[in-house]
């Protein structure tokens, strides 16, 4: 098994008679999906250890799944000790019940253990996977893992609403089963506004939450739907330009109307390693699909293996909004997921569930049927005033795509 990797967590808190301790960012994980072990208050010998066990297995050596010494040497005293960090255990390919075991100085005196499951992988039931809690703000909320720590920063997925939004509520399955995953959601209503002004809104709710501490921006997501699934490209782009996403970055945009305030060579500017999902549903006469089929005509620096357009069967505008069970939203729960697991940790596993069960060219293929644009409550044409030199000021026809 590939030996496990170290990287350092610093503290800047003094404890007194902490007792050494282990700690997992999640509690189930897939075959194969690799193990982050974090540990503190260790008292830094240099052959300090930790182990991979099945559970109920005593812990002789022989039963370790895996292995490392706290400080990623390979051998006794090659390395000095360190107090506090995490190790990356390659992933076990048997499910079952495990625990990561801490034993001090190369013996098999035990001083902490923490649990975890191993799953099947992507075809299992979707289930909420760890607590949480949220914060309620007037104009969004934020979600979070309900073991949330300073020092162990979590990746960050915002999720932009449709018009006519009331709360977080209107989306509570999703946003509770994201943050469940153990990520960050930042909540963000719709402001109801022909423009990209959530961008302001959601700097607003990440200074009032103050989450920003707790988060890793290296990696990050932007889901939307409806209004909220065209205002995604914006933020994304919003959030590239501070930086943003080198270990891994996604859009995820359900039923997208306009892009406001993206024109075409704003499109061209979203990295190649971005993975993008369209998700466009069979039975969803709100939205003009040509807008969405426009956007991703668009997407054209970003390669076709990391991008999908899908169409939901059976599901209507409204499909990813309300309190349903799960089960009920698989069919956007699970591609989402997906994605998630696929770009945050490489797991390619989930690679054909996330970017491999649509068409990669929709708009040149008898893919999405569009009807005219009279048949939907917000075609593309005509426009109210208004919104119409919104449109038109971003220089895209979004009315172009026609079958």
């Amino acid at each position: 098994m590939k030996k496990a990797s170290l990287f350092l967590v610093l503290f800047f808190a003094f404890t007194l008679l902490a007792k050494p301790s282990l700690y997992l960012s999640k509690s189930a994980y897939s075959k194969g999906e690799p193990i982050v072990v974090y540990f503190e208050d260790l008292p830094g010998n240099p052959n300090d250890w930790i182990g991979i066990y099945p559970k109920g297995s005593s812990n002789e050596l022989t039963n370790a799944k895996d292995w490392s010494f706290t400080n990623g040497g390979e051998a006794l005293n090659e390395r000095g000790g360190i107090k506090e960090g995490g190790l990356i255990f390659g992933g076990i390919n048997e499910k079952g019940e495990y625990e990561a075991r801490l034993f001090l100085d190369n013996s098999y005196k035990e001083v902490d253990r923490v649990s975890f499951t191993v799953k099947d992988g992507v075809r299992d039931a979707l289930e909420y996977e760890n607590p949480i809690d949220k914060k309620i703000f007037s104009n969004g909320a934020v979600y979070y893992p309900s073991d949330l720590r300073e020092n162990y920063p979590k990746p960050i997925i915002f999720f932009l609403s449709g018009w006519w939004t009331k709360s977080d509520k209107t989306y509570e399955t999703m946003l509770k089963y994201i943050s469940s995953l153990g990520y960050i959601v930042v909540f963000v209503k719709e402001n109801e506004r022909y423009d990209a002004s959530v961008a302001n809104i959601a700097d607003e709710i990440l200074e009032k939450s103050d989450i920003l501490k707790y988060a890793d921006s290296s990696k990050f997501g932007v889901v939307g739907h409806s209004s909220g699934g065209g205002k995604a490209f914006y933020l994304f782009n919003s959030l590239i330009k501070r930086g943003w996403g080198d270990e891994g970055k996604f859009i995820f945009s359900m039923a997208p109307w306009y892009a406001f305030e993206m024109r075409r060579s704003d499109f061209e500017k979203i990295p190649s390693s971005t993975n993008i999902v369209i998700q466009q549903y069979e039975k969803d006469f709100e939205n003009d699909p040509r807008i969405s089929l426009t956007i991703y005509s668009l997407l054209k620096s970003v390669p076709d293996r990391n991008k999908d357009y899908q169409i939901i069967k059976g599901a209507d505008h409204y499909f990813p909004q309300g309190e349903g069970s799960l089960r009920e939203k698989e069919k956007v729960l699970r591609p989402l997921r997906a994605l998630i697991k696929y770009t945050f940790d490489k797991d390619d596993n989930f690679y054909d569930e996330a970017l491999n069960k649509g068409s990669d060219r929709p708009y040149d293929i008898d893919f999405q049927r569009v009807l005219p644009s009279s048949n939907y409550d917000f075609g593309c044409a005509p426009l109210r005033e208004n919104l119409k030199r919104a449109v038109e000021a971003t220089d895209v026809d979004y009315c172009s795509i026609v079958h």
